[in-house]
């Protein structure tokens, strides 16, 4: 991996830990039960997974670099196939992140029966049985044409265009400053559900797209 991507990548992650500690704190002043608490309660246990997990990626799964795992560690946990299991928990530890505050935007924000709360759930269910079955997902896109399986990873990706849908639907919706703020935060979670993946064709251009994206949203969350 380059060394300004990875210091990129690492300042990112430092990034996701101190906006989760940034809602926490702004959750504990706020009134207990109240929708203003949870929300950003949830933004932070949201940004403590996606960071925790963003950390996981750097570290054991060679981001940025060839689609490929380190080799030591499937023999080492005994999986021959041992890069598939890393790169679907990865996967699915992303989509419990966004899947927290799709909870609390389905529960007090937009009517939608949970719907786009369970979705994530049953992709994640449905794939590790899928490849606990032997079915061999292509968790890189790179295959996207020569492999069919490789199409079910694009449920992992639909999912996460639910959270800026779900606030550009507010942004249409709702008036004034509200409307600027869902609009601002459409565009926030629009870059970093779009570009936290590990694609080795949006190597150079992903972290610079996230960082915008957290400006967006820490601007779009500013009381």
């Amino acid at each position: 991996m380059d060394w300004l991507i990875a210091s990129l990548w690492i300042g990112i992650v430092i990034a996701l830990f101190i906006l989760a500690l940034r809602f926490l704190f702004q959750a504990r002043k706020l009134e207990q039960g109240s929708v203003g608490r949870n929300t950003n309660f949830a933004l932070s246990i949201m940004f403590l997974i996606i960071g925790s997990t963003k950390l996981f990626d750097i570290l054991l799964v060679n981001l940025g670099s060839a689609p490929e795992p380190i080799p030591f560690l499937a023999d080492m946990v005994g999986i021959p196939e041992g890069d598939i299991y890393l790169g679907l928990l990865v996967m699915s530890l992303y989509l419990i992140g966004f899947s927290v505050l799709l909870f609390v935007l389905e529960k007090y924000t937009i009517n939608t029966k949970y719907i786009l709360t369970i979705t994530p759930l049953l992709v994640i269910i449905c794939a590790w049985i899928l490849t606990l079955m032997g079915i061999k997902i292509d968790l890189f896109l790179v295959n996207l044409y020569q492999e069919p399986t490789a199409l079910l990873l694009l449920f992992f990706y639909v999912p996460r265009s639910f959270i800026p849908l779900a606030y550009l639907y507010l942004a249409i919706k709702t008036p004034g400053t509200y409307r600027k703020k869902a609009f601002t935060l459409f565009l926030g979670y629009g870059c970093i559900t779009t570009f936290f993946i590990r694609q080795p064709q949006f190597e150079f251009l992903a972290p610079y797209m996230i960082i915008g994206g957290l400006i967006f949203i820490l601007w779009g969350h500013k009381e």
